[in-house]
């Protein structure tokens, strides 16, 4: 019985100091995780990235069309096209939509400081 009541309040305890600690740890560790993400892809891609990163899509999802139906067509599995277009656009996806460092390799762009934002003058505008 005292075993027992020894046991309970030590769960009930442990429970407790858990449940108080736990949003504090994992707030602080979603920020950290959060603060390593923004800082590998902050936003800018310039043209010629762009470009080239719709090039990369293009080829790689119609050559995995092809050789995805292909398969599919032998292997007589229509599953087997699907998931592998599939795997193909979440391939695509991670390399092309996060901003990595390797779209921003222009050196002829000058990009401005994060918060600046630039317009023309009232006056320099045409009519």
């Amino acid at each position: 019985s005292l075993s027992v009541r020894i046991l309970f309040l030590k769960t009930v305890g442990a429970n407790w100091i858990i449940g108080k600690l736990e949003p504090v740890v994992w707030s602080t560790l979603q920020k950290v995780i959060m603060d390593i993400l923004w800082s590998w892809m902050d936003g800018f891609m310039d043209h010629r990235a762009q470009r080239s990163a719709d090039m990369f899509v293009q080829i790689v999802m119609y050559s995995a069309t092809v050789l995805c139906f292909l398969a599919g067509f032998v292997m007589q599995n229509f599953s087997v096209t699907c998931y592998g277009i599939l795997a193909a656009s979440g391939v695509c996806m991670l390399i092309c939509v996060p901003t990595w460092g390797i779209f921003k390799n222009d050196p002829d762009i000058k990009w401005l400081p994060n918060g600046i934002e630039t317009r023309p003058a009232a006056s320099s505008r045409k009519a």
